[in-house]
């Protein structure tokens, strides 16, 4: 029986239910992807024997349950699920994951009294011995006379060459291999740990070769853009829109599908179910006949996005855009959200609940020098989706320029 989330009071939650974190649960909203695996970027880490980095994919859509094993088959029942297809669950169905099993359910259900939690065992420490603590003035005498000895020791050493600092070395590599996302963290062994999303799998070979030949030791996390299209497919066909998606680099996905209107991407993007997707920027829609959804007539008229060239603060802060409109806090800037502060930086609150730095820059250029697109171009649609028109634009200006410097070659 699917389980439905229409209870105000009955919360949809994620527990596990055996293994190492047995008692542990998660709220979860009404529409949401959680990857679960033993690898630092899942949303549930696990530390259970036979959990793989990225085991599963579990979704809450719609009321309904889903889970789809990724790196690792999954039991269900006594059903051994392999990597591929989504598999529906029922309330509080336990899913084993390697030695740990999760269930989804209402928070009330009655039938999580079945199942008996688990406590962690008991960490207490012996407390320090006495004599240790009457040692403590004389290991602060031999501590302070060792200093003391190596300041004089560096004071008579030639100055050593600087060297690179592999940590800020590993982030331009990151950064010269365009990875969107990118977080660099203390590993569990000592290591520095990369999360983030890179565009193909190729990138990612060659960012390892560079590492490798560098002598640089990191552990990659990275997504590539295939793991984070195929993400984006699956959250919209759980919605009941098929899709084929591609990803573009920068974090935006285009999706290619039958859409009614605009209206219906605008939802789905803005649910946590896409939010939660690791690498995901932008949503970018388009028709098979390489147009944009439009919504309705007030959509295609809204405002093009305002291009902030400068931050005032003191007793009047505000925000100047390139046409000299003023933006105060509690204004909404067109295209970006609405401005929620103004101090050392600006911030706004988009529409996906995400909170922007607004970054000032220099005002674009005028339409004649940036060779804008003639006047009868088709409506950019809803303003979100503006980039992809304007990636369909300059298409067609390179395709146009090309033919016509061909054109003498061919005479």
């Amino acid at each position: 029986m699917t389980q439905s989330n229409d209870t105000p009071h009955a919360r949809d939650v994620l527990r596990i239910v055996d293994g190492l974190h047995a008692g542990a649960n998660r709220v979860l909203a009404r529409d949401e992807m959680i990857l679960v695996g033993s690898g630092d970027d899942c949303d549930i880490v696990l530390a259970d024997d036979g959990v793989a980095n990225h085991h599963a994919l579990v979704t809450l859509v719609g009321g309904r349950y889903m889970v789809r094993a990724l790196d690792a088959p999954v039991h269900i029942g006594g059903t051994q699920v392999d990597p591929g297809d989504p598999v529906e669950l029922s309330a509080v169905q336990p899913v084993r994951i390697g030695e740990a099993s999760i269930a989804f359910g209402a928070e009330d259900d009655p039938a999580w009294d079945t199942f008996v939690t688990v406590f962690a065992p008991d960490d207490e420490r012996e407390p320090v011995r006495p004599a240790l603590v009457r040692r403590l003035p004389l290991i602060a005498g031999v501590a302070m006379l060792s200093l003391a000895s190596l300041a004089i020791f560096a004071a008579v050493l030639p100055a050593s060459e600087q060297q690179t600092d592999p940590r800020e070395r590993l982030g331009a590599v990151m950064a010269e291999h365009r990875v969107a996302n990118v977080e660099i963290v203390d590993g569990v062994d000592g290591r520095p740990t990369v999360t983030g999303a890179v565009d193909s799998r190729a990138t990612l070979e060659r960012l390892q070769a560079q590492l490798a030949a560098e002598k640089i030791d990191a552990q990659l996390q990275l997504r590539t853009g295939e793991h984070i299209a195929s993400d984006v497919a699956e959250m919209f066909r759980g919605h009941g829109i098929p899709v084929q998606a591609r990803y573009v680099g920068n974090g935006d996905v285009e999706v290619v599908g039958e859409f009614d209107d605009g209206a219906d991407i605008e939802r789905l993007v803005r649910s946590r179910a896409v939010a939660d997707i690791r690498g995901v920027t932008r949503i970018l829609p388009r028709t098979p006949q390489g147009g944009v959804p439009q919504a309705d007539e007030a959509r295609a008229a809204a405002p093009p996005p305002a291009h902030i060239v400068s931050i005032v603060r003191g007793n009047d802060p505000h925000l100047v855009d390139s046409e000299g409109r003023r933006f105060v806090p509690g204004d909404t800037v067109p295209g970006k959200g609405q401005l929620i502060s103004i101090g050392e930086f600006a911030h706004v609150l988009t529409a996906g609940g995400d909170l922007v730095k607004v970054v000032p820059g220099p005002a674009p250029a005028s339409a004649e020098d940036a060779g804008a697109a003639p006047a009868d171009a088709p409506s950019a649609g809803d303003p979100r989706f503006a980039a992809v028109v304007a990636n369909a634009s300059s298409a067609t200006a390179v395709s146009t320029t090309a033919t016509a410097q061909a054109a003498p070659d061919t005479q």
